[in-house]
């Protein structure tokens, strides 16, 4: 039992290291070397330093983390939330106005963009969280990119 769940988090850490997107030129760098920006459930990526393409020419992918080096970084960032549902199958969301985070990021440190809100149906706070260090980085509040009823 003890060797399956050693192998599960071996599988969970090479998938995780698999599906990032580099940030920053020349070869892939260890996990110390870079800090890791995942979106949360109700964020999605728009472009990193103000980039929507990585430097190797892929699109940004709006769910998938990105890797970038030590230093100031600028995310930009969409939240999503249901306001409602229409009919049996059709539920109605909003997104807000692009939103930009900006941040000193620290090498092996993890981050987290999230949505709060206290109400899943309103808008809330775009937070930055430092995963390794437990701690709010920076936040935003999400503006509706229309009026919410």
């Amino acid at each position: 039992m003890r060797l399956h769940a050693v192998c599960v988090m071996a599988l969970g850490v090479l998938l995780a290291a698999g599906c990032t997107q580099q940030f920053y030129p020349g070869p892939a760098r260890g996990r110390a070397e870079v800090a890791v920006i995942s979106p949360g459930p109700d964020v999605v990526f728009r472009a990193v330093d103000g980039n929507t393409w990585t430097p190797y020419g892929a699109r940004v992918l709006l769910r998938s983390p990105v890797e970038v080096l030590p230093g100031r970084h600028t995310v930009r960032v969409l939240c999503i939330w249901k306001i409602g549902r229409q009919g049996l199958f059709r539920d109605i969301y909003v997104r807000s106005e692009p939103a930009d985070l900006v941040f000193e990021a620290e090498a092996g440190h993890e981050y987290i963009v999230m949505r709060e809100s206290e109400d899943r149906l309103r808008p809330g706070t775009i937070v930055l969280l430092d995963k390794t260090a437990s701690r709010t980085v920076t936040a935003r509040k999400c503006i509706p990119d229309y009026a919410v009823p």
